[in-house]
């Protein structure tokens, strides 16, 4: 079901209206509402949780032990405090009772890294910790230096005069840099944020993902790869902060048009990743057709301005080497200290 042109029409001028924007944010609205529509028309929500709630929320039965992944009862080791979602993305509660320790290595050793590895950069400018700290990013054998200050609880920038990385914008008070990236798998990116969405995923659902279930446990990346769509994982940038990091999970509930089954997204900072999940059962009735998946958090309701959104390739299995990641962030204050070369 798509939205008819007076329906965009009539949500891109509230939306309009709503953000306080100036005219030229006009084509901003008019996509963001069409995007909106198109979710709200085709989708319902079917899972949603805070990642950071002051308790550990648990999903699967402690008493009743079974992998959700690869089907283990006990014996098979159920010791580990198993991460629903990877601690990298602001995920400090959300435990899986569902999740035995073999899968729970196999997947922190593979699909984890590679999006860790990927997000690492943003990771250290977002101010996301892990399960112990921010990360630090270093690059150019450790003359640039980019860390968190626990003191000021903000960024602790060493650069070089000679050949930096960071250029700063002193009027807008901004700092923009080209980090690199870890080596990392692109389809790995994909497989793990099919993981989160299966992880969350309501049980009586489970029954259409046998596919993606045994997908992400396949160590050889070339597997099923054919069937990876390309162009419908996203990563977004929000001109505003996400008061708490979340996950949700969308289902489809129309026929009308060739959409994924199911949208997942996850959102720490002002990080937003969203992706599709491939394979799933209810989508092979689009087998050779054309999908195309809605964004979300591609305009945000900010007086700052419209999100800015990229498409994350994941059709490949080549360990991705040397790539960069053009990052900027708007500070409040900052503090010069210059250091002479030791003699």
């Amino acid at each position: 079901m798509l939205p008819t042109h007076q329906q965009i029409q009539q949500a891109a001028y509230a939306q309009w209206e709503r953000g306080g924007r100036e005219q030229g944010f006009a084509l901003d609205d008019w996509i963001g509402a069409e995007q909106d529509l198109v979710l709200a028309m085709n989708y319902e929500q079917i899972a949603h949780y805070f990642l950071d709630e002051q308790r550990y929320q648990f999903i699967g039965s402690n008493a009743n032990r079974k992998c959700r992944y690869c089907g283990a009862l006990p014996p098979a080791p159920f010791g580990d405090t198993s991460h629903a979602l990877p601690a990298f993305i602001g995920n400090t509660s959300l435990i899986a009772n569902d999740e035995c320790d073999d899968c729970n290595t196999f997947f922190g050793g593979t699909i984890d890294d590679s999006l860790g590895k990927l997000l690492l950069p943003l990771r250290t400018m977002l101010l996301i910790g892990g399960r112990n700290k921010v990360p630090t990013h270093k690059m150019n054998g450790g003359s640039f230096r980019l860390e968190y200050d626990k003191t000021s609880k903000g960024l602790a920038i060493k650069d070089t005069l000679s050949s930096p990385v960071l250029q700063e914008n002193l009027e807008n008070r901004t700092i923009s840099a080209d980090l690199t990236t870890q080596p990392y798998v692109p389809v790995r990116l994909l497989k793990c944020l099919t993981k989160m969405a299966l992880a969350i995923m309501p049980e009586a659902d489970l029954v259409h993902c046998a596919r993606p279930l045994e997908w992400i446990r396949g160590a050889n990346d070339e597997q099923g790869l054919e069937d990876v769509r390309e162009g419908m994982t996203f990563l977004s940038f929000l001109p505003i902060v996400f008061p708490r990091p979340m996950a949700s999970l969308f289902k489809r509930t129309t026929l009308d048009h060739p959409m994924p089954a199911y949208i997942f997204c996850v959102g720490v900072a002002s990080l937003l990743l969203q992706s599709y999940l491939p394979l799933c059962s209810l989508d092979d009735l689009w087998s050779g057709r054309q999908i195309a998946s809605p964004r979300l958090g591609h305009v945000a309701m900010s007086l700052e301005g419209p999100t800015q959104w990229s498409v994350i390739p994941v059709k490949s299995a080549t360990v991705v080497k040397d790539t960069t990641m053009q990052v900027g962030i708007k500070y409040e204050s900052r503090h010069e200290v210059s250091r002479s070369p030791s003699l």
